[in-house]
């Protein structure tokens, strides 16, 4: 994680912007009198947005840990695209 400060931002906002790509990471806004802010890629907020969602109900949660740990004990069953396609 990087942290700058609005003042910085503002000067090299677009060097700020590549090295957060370029480091996968999230940039920290820090501001004197306020809040701060956090810059992310799309994609990496994206990821986040889903797991919120997943994980929004206790009945999600169970569901997908039941699942996690079906598929760590080899409780799993394969299925090709084709046989998938069968349930469209």
């Amino acid at each position: 994680m990087n942290v700058t400060t609005i003042s910085e931002f503002r000067k090299n906002s677009k060097k700020f912007i590549d090295q957060m790509f370029k480091n996968e990471d999230i940039l920290v806004i820090s501001r004197s009198k306020g809040k701060s802010a956090v810059i992310m890629p799309i994609d990496r907020y994206n990821e986040m947005d889903a797991t919120d969602y997943l994980n929004s109900s206790k009945a999600n949660r169970e569901w997908l840990e039941k699942g996690m740990a079906q598929a760590r004990t080899g409780k799993t069953i394969k299925k090709t695209i084709e046989e998938l396609k069968k349930y469209e």
